[in-house]
């Protein structure tokens, strides 16, 4: 299966290849603007600066007395560590990773300290909760 342009059809991935100049040209025609200064505010990344960490998202959780944390509809519980226990009733920062992974940072250090990684909660949003007598 390919795609159908104006002027035929790109079935091949060489065929894309070859159309993708042409229509780079044309769109910036039709839609590019010219910048209002041609002055550049970019600067270059520092040694010290992690793109993948700016570009993360994270959100602030707070640590419980029993060293537990949500984000997400998941539990994480944090070793019972001296380190782990500074955090009591702290905010951490969870990052989720672009690739799927959270890592749990306080003070900016990636806490390594995490059992059993996640623990699912018992109900599900919506759910009918019973109580038994």
């Amino acid at each position: 299966m390919g795609w159908k342009y104006s002027t035929g059809f790109i079935g091949t991935g060489e065929a894309a290849n070859a159309y993708a100049p042409h229509f780079t040209a044309d769109y910036n025609t039709r839609f590019g603007k010219v910048a209002r200064d041609a002055f550049n505010a970019h600067r270059p990344l520092r040694t010290d600066e992690n793109l993948d960490t700016i570009l993360t998202w994270r959100e602030l959780r707070r640590v419980t007395r029993s060293l537990t944390l949500q984000y997400d509809r998941v539990v994480y519980l944090l070793d019972d560590a001296d380190a782990n226990r500074r955090l009591i009733g702290r905010y951490v920062n969870v990052y989720e990773c672009p690739d799927g992974r959270i890592q749990i940072r306080a003070d900016g250090v990636v806490s390594l300290h995490v059992t059993g990684s996640r623990l699912i909660c018992g109900a599900s949003p919506g759910a009918r909760l019973s109580v038994w007598a």
